[in-house]
């Protein structure tokens, strides 16, 4: 049986967890601009990447810290999966585009 002052600390954590995710939606989704922000942070974080980089293990322990961040904001938003496959086809593109640009030069 958990005391008074653990339900009330208890309490006041889940309201602070609940206002730092309204912040994170506020901040990241409800403007253009953070929804921009959003895009631009997922990509780099190589959410949709492989992480493995064959023979070099603290490259490859690099990378999935970087990609846990973007699983953070990924969480932290709860993107649907309909918002998550057009940053894929964003990166797409973006891919496409540089392949596209080098080969051009």
């Amino acid at each position: 049986m958990s005391s008074p002052d653990a339900d009330a600390e208890a309490q006041a954590r889940a309201a602070r967890q609940g206002e730092l995710l309204r912040s994170y939606r506020a901040a990241l989704q409800e403007l253009p601009e953070g929804r921009a922000v959003l895009r631009d942070l997922l990509v780099a974080t190589g959410l949709l990447a492989v992480s493995h980089v064959s023979g070099d293990s603290h490259e490859t322990a690099f990378a999935e810290g970087r990609r846990s961040i973007g699983l953070h904001l990924l969480e932290r938003m709860r993107w649907t999966e309909m918002e998550l496959l057009a940053l894929a086809r964003q990166r797409s593109a973006s891919t496409v585009a540089a392949v596209t640009e080098e080969m051009g030069s």
